[in-house]
């Protein structure tokens, strides 16, 4: 059985008896229920999740109380902050406490825009860090569906939502490996969709991976490396991560070196460094040039190999200290599995 999204947005949804069970166990009698959603959890039998809103000063869902000074005649009084929502988790036919957990109000509201962002995301549990089973449609398949897991996530905690995951994982096949996929819906300071990228391969939340920031979701591919190891017989930095310097191991123009990359593990990283450039008239300038790389397409070479930047475009300065040319493919090459053919 996969998830089944039955989502309930509106506050007093859920029925009467599912609202006070939810109630009593956040031990907040005016709580208000915000949403609810029926899922089948990785682990465990199929619960009912409840979004509480809670209906005094003290928030919900905190497992450990922060010191809450203003407006306290205690000050030093550890106290639930107002903006922290809870989900609770219910038996979905017999409603028995599963337990509760915190969410913030900011990513409550969050999750329900970046959901109503695309039709697709409709499979995403409602609520943060929850894992459930799902259907997936796997990339270049038609109209077939796979079962899977999938997992919402929703950063930072404690403020405005800058940005939420959306994460999948699937097997082709019975004896195939895992494979994953997901999108980064980022929100604008205003707390508008503002993006929403396409991320290969990221590394699963429910292996223990928990991010902290936006930017490692972004990165979550930060062990990726730059084309085939070995690609040329005398070459280097290639197959590895983040390479200072690559090297096809033949003309000086095939060189490039002091390489700062920028966003590693994204869909797209850049870097800029230094290469050998050509005169007009042939030869090389006396003083190496500027270089900018943009690796793409992260696949793998292998087929148990590691996420892979399997193509690679640069441009150079026309001259040292001028003016960047076009944009061309590195070599010439259609892929860095293959490198030259």
């Amino acid at each position: 059985m996969f998830l089944l999204v039955a989502a309930c947005l509106v506050a007093g949804c859920g029925g009467s008896a599912l609202q006070a069970k939810a109630r009593k166990v956040v031990g907040d009698p005016q709580a208000t229920v915000v949403s609810t959603e029926t899922v089948d959890p990785l682990g465990g039998g199929r619960l009912a999740v409840v979004v509480m809103k809670p209906g005094g000063s003290q928030g919900l869902g905190c497992v450990i109380a922060q010191p809450y000074a203003a407006g306290s005649t205690n000050p030093t009084a550890p106290r639930c902050p107002h903006w922290s929502d809870a989900y609770v988790r219910l038996g979905a036919t017999t409603h028995a406490d599963m337990g509760d957990l915190g969410i913030s109000k900011w990513q409550v509201a969050a999750i329900a825009k970046a959901r109503a962002a695309n039709s697709r995301f409709g499979i995403f549990p409602i609520v943060n860090q929850l894992t459930v089973r799902c259907a997936i449609t796997p990339p270049n398949e038609q109209g077939g569906t796979l079962p899977g897991m999938c997992n919402t996530l929703a950063l930072p905690f404690e403020g405005p939502v800058r940005c939420v995951a959306f994460i999948e994982a699937w097997r082709p096949s019975a004896a195939s490996k895992l494979q994953t996929r997901g999108w980064i819906v980022g929100f604008s300071r205003d707390g508008d969709v503002q993006s929403t990228r396409l991320t290969a391969h990221p590394i699963p939340p429910w292996n223990g991976h928990q991010p902290n920031t936006c930017a490692e979701i972004y990165a979550e591919n930060s062990d990726a490396v730059l084309g085939k190891k070995h690609l040329l017989r005398y070459g280097s930095g290639w197959g590895t991560s983040h390479p200072r310097s690559i090297y096809n191991g033949g003309d000086s123009n095939g060189h490039a070196w002091h390489l700062t990359w920028r966003n590693w593990g994204t869909a797209t990283t850049t870097a800029s460094g230094l290469t050998w450039i050509f005169k007009p008239s042939g030869g090389y300038y006396a003083k190496p040039g500027a270089i900018e790389l943009r690796a793409s397409r992260i696949g793998r070479c292998t087929r148990h190999g590691p996420p892979t930047y399997t193509f690679l475009q640069a441009r150079e300065a026309v001259r040292p200290g001028g003016p960047f040319g076009r944009r061309f493919a590195w070599g010439g090459w259609a892929s860095l599995c293959k490198g030259p053919r």
